[in-house]
C-alpha cells in the first residue's frame, strides 16, 4: 500500500456558486478512483453549494480562513462552529496572503489551529517565505519559526490530527533490553516524535503488527530499522512493508538530534512516549571515550535512526552510484 497524500486545492478569490458545481461535477469522475484525499478549500460562499454536491463522492471541503474567537464584533470574519455547522472538515490557515495583506502573525496563526482543533476541524496551516527572505538566504529560519510558533501548545490527541508534510518511523530491535518503534511527523524540517511503542520479549511477528497498524493511519511510510537483525528487516518487507536499513552511526547520529534540539526543531509528544521520558534521564555516557554506553537507549536509538536516516538517505549513493564513479574517476566511462 502506497502513502496516501493529500491533494488539497486553494481556490483564493474565485469560482461563482454555479461554477463551483460545475467544477466539482467535471472532477469528480477524474478523482473517484483514487487512493489520496482529495480537498477542495473554496470561498465561503461556495461552501453550501460544494458541500451538497461532492456528496457520495471522494471530495472533501475545506474552507480558506476562520477567527479564533467564537462569536463577537468581528465583521466579516467566519466562527468555526460556523464550518462545522455547515459539515465543514478542513480550514487553511496562515496562508501568505492572509499574513502579508490581513496582517496575520504567527502568534494569531497558533491561536486559530487551537481553536480549530478543539472544534474537530483538520487545520492546514500554510508556512512559507517571501521573494525577498529567499534572496537574503534565511528561507528555513523563517520558515522554522512560523512551524514553532504555530504548533506551540498544541497536545497529544491534536498533534494526530495535524497533516504533516510527511511521516517516517524509526525501528531498534529488542528482546531483554526493549524493542521500540516510533512514529515521526515531519513539518517544514522540523520533526515530531508522535508516538512509541516500546516493549520486551515481543517476537516478530507482534512488531509486524504493530508496524500494519501504523502504516493503516499513516500510509505505508518508511521504517529505517537497526541494522542488526536483518532476519527482522527482510521479514518486514516480506510482510509488505516498506523497511529500510537504518544510517545507524552514533555518535553523527546524535549530534544531528541535537542539534535539532538546540534548534528547536525537535519536539516530543511526550503523552504518547512515555518511555522516551524515561530514557532520557538515564542515558550513560562512557567517562574515558565520550560515547555513549549502550544502555537505556531503545527508543532513543529508535528516533535516532528514523531522524539521522531521514537526514541522510537522499546524500548515500547506491552500490551502483559508488561504481558509476569509480569507473568515471578511472577513465572507463
Amino acid at each position: 500500500m502506497e502513502r496516501r497524500k493529500v491533494i488539497a486545492g486553494n481556490w483564493k478569490m474565485n469560482m461563482l456558486p454555479n461554477e463551483a458545481i460545475d467544477f466539482i461535477t467535471e472532477l469528480t469522475p477524474l478523482v473517484k478512483d483514487t487512493n489520496n484525499e482529495v480537498i477542495l478549500c473554496v470561498p465561503f460562499t461556495d461552501l453550501f453549494y460544494a458541500l451538497l454536491n461532492v456528496q457520495d463522492t471522494n471530495i472533501k471541503i475545506g474552507a480558506q480562513n476562520m477567527h479564533f474567537e467564537e462569536s463577537g464584533a468581528y465583521t466579516g470574519e467566519i466562527a468555526p462552529a460556523m464550518l462545522t455547522e455547515m459539515g465543514v472538515k478542513y480550514v487553511v490557515i496562515g496562508h501568505s496572503e492572509r499574513r502579508e495583506y490581513f496582517g496575520e502573525t504567527d502568534e494569531t496563526v497558533n491561536k486559530k489551529v487551537k481553536k480549530a482543533l478543539e472544534h474537530n476541524l483538520v487545520p492546514i496551516m500554510c508556512c512559507g517565505e517571501t521573494l525577498t527572505q529567499r534572496e537574503q538566504g534565511v528561507t528555513m529560519d523563517f520558515i522554522r519559526q512560523q512551524v514553532k510558533v504555530g504548533f506551540l501548545g498544541i497536545t497529544a490527541e491534536q498533534a494526530k490530527r495535524i497533516i504533516f508534510d510527511r511521516y517516517l518511523a524509526g525501528v531498534d530491535w529488542g528482546w531483554e533490553h526493549f524493542g521500540a518503534i516510533v512514529t515521526i511527523g515531519v513539518k517544514g524540517d522540523s520533526y515530531y516524535v508522535i508516538e512509541e511503542h516500546a516493549a520486551q520479549h515481543k517476537y516478530i511477528g507482534e512488531w509486524i503488527q504493530i508496524a500494519k497498524d501504523i502504516i493503516r493511519r499513516y500510509g505505508n511510510i518508511p521504517f529505517y530499522c537497526d541494522p542488526a537483525r536483518t532476519e527482522h528487516i527482510a521479514a518486514f518487507q516480506k510482510a509488505g512493508i516498506n523497511a529500510y536499513l537504518a544510517n545507524n552511526r552514533v555518535l553523527s547520529g546524535i549530534e544531528e538530534v541535537a542539534t535539532l534540539m538546540e534548534r528547536q526543531q525537535f519536539f516530543i509528544v511526550y503523552e504518547q512516549c512515555p518511555r522516551f521520558r524515561e530514557e532520557i534521564y538515564k542515558y550513560v555516557w562512557k567517562k574515558n571515550t565520550g560515547e555513549p554506553l549502550k544502555e537505556n537507549d531503545d527508543v532513543l536509538c529508535a528516533i535516532r535512526y528514523g531522524i539521522h536516516s531521514d537526514k541522510t538517505v537522499s546524500t548515500i549513493q547506491s552500490p551502483e552510484e559508488r561504481m558509476k564513479k569509480a569507473k568515471k574517476i578511472r577513465g572507463m566511462l
